[in-house]
C-alpha cells in the first residue's frame, strides 16, 4: 500500500468547495465539466424576509449541499475543519494544488478557498446589535436574509469561533483580513453576552441548545484575544458538556 493512497481524495474533497461557490462564474479553466458562466444567483442586493428595511450585499460563500441556501451555522463548522487541518497538518496543504483563481498567489489554496466563505459569513453580521443572521435562502430574485427570529445567538457563537480562529490562522497572512475576522468577532461575543438566552432559528437548522457552540465561541476568542470574559464563561459553563468527552461508544451504536 503506497503513503499517498488519499491523496486524489484529499484534493478532491477541496476542490468540492470551489464548485459552490456563489458570486463568482466558474470557468472551464478551474471547473472543467462543472463551469457556469453566471453567478450561480446574485446575491448583491438581499432583502430581509421579515420586512425590515435595508438591502445588504452578501455575495460569495457557498451554497449548501443540493440547494441554494447559505448557512452561518454549517458553514462555520466547514470552514473550522479545514482550519483545523491546516493547522494540524500544513505540510498537505500548499498553493497551486487544486487549480483555482487564486492558485499561484503564494498563499495555500485550501486558504484562499476557506476566505471565500469567511468573507461572506462577515457580511452577515448586523451592524447594530454585532449579532448574526442565520441564512440566505430563495431562488433567483427572490432571495432573502430570513430574519424571521433576528439575529440567532447559535449562528452568531459559530461564527465568533470561526472568526477567531480566522484571525489566529490568517494574521501571518493578511494581517488586515485577520483583524477584520477578530474585530468581528468581538462584537459578536459582545452579543452573546448581552443574550444570555437561547434565541433560535426557525424552519431548518433549529438550535435547542445553543451553549456548545457557545463554548465554541468562548474558547476560539479567548485563543485569539485572551478575553477574561471568555474565559470566565468557558469554566463556568464547560461541565455542560463533560458527558460528551467522558462516555464511552460501542460501534453501531
Amino acid at each position: 500500500i503506497g503513503n499517498n493512497v488519499y491523496a486524489e481524495t484529499l484534493t478532491a474533497a477541496q476542490k468540492y468547495f470551489y464548485y459552490q461557490r456563489q458570486g463568482s462564474a466558474l470557468e472551464e479553466e478551474y471547473a472543467g465539466k462543472f463551469a457556469r458562466n453566471d453567478l450561480g444567483i446574485d446575491d448583491s442586493a438581499v432583502a430581509y424576509s421579515s420586512g425590515k428595511t435595508g438591502i445588504v450585499s452578501s455575495q460569495k460563500g457557498w451554497f449548501d449541499a443540493g440547494d441554494s441556501g447559505k448557512y452561518v451555522n454549517t458553514g462555520a463548522g466547514a470552514v473550522s475543519t479545514l482550519l483545523w487541518a491546516y493547522e494540524m497538518y500544513p505540510q498537505y496543504f500548499n498553493d497551486n494544488s487544486l487549480n483555482i483563481p487564486e492558485s499561484g498567489n503564494g498563499i495555500p489554496d485550501l486558504l484562499d478557498e476557506a476566505r471565500w466563505e469567511l468573507e461572506w459569513i462577515l457580511t452577515m453580521q448586523d451592524i447594530e446589535s454585532g449579532g448574526f443572521y442565520p441564512r440566505i435562502q430563495g431562488d433567483r430574485g427572490e432571495r432573502a436574509i430570513m430574519d424571521k427570529n433576528g439575529c440567532t445567538t447559535d449562528d452568531t457563537a459559530c461564527a465568533v469561533g470561526v472568526l477567531a480562529e480566522a484571525y489566529l490562522t490568517y494574521r501571518d497572512i493578511d494581517i488586515e483580513f485577520a483583524e477584520k475576522c477578530l474585530n468581528s468577532a468581538e462584537k459578536g461575543w459582545k452579543y452573546l453576552v448581552a443574550n444570555p438566552e437561547n434565541i433560535q432559528s426557525y424552519d431548518v437548522y433549529v438550535v435547542e441548545d445553543d451553549v456548545p457552540d457557545r463554548l465554541w465561541a468562548a474558547g476560539a476568542l479567548y485563543h485569539a484575544n485572551s478575553d477574561i470574559s471568555c474565559k470566565k464563561y468557558f469554566e463556568e459553563n464547560c461541565h455542560k458538556l463533560t458527558e460528551d468527552f467522558e462516555k464511552s461508544y460501542t460501534y453501531g451504536n
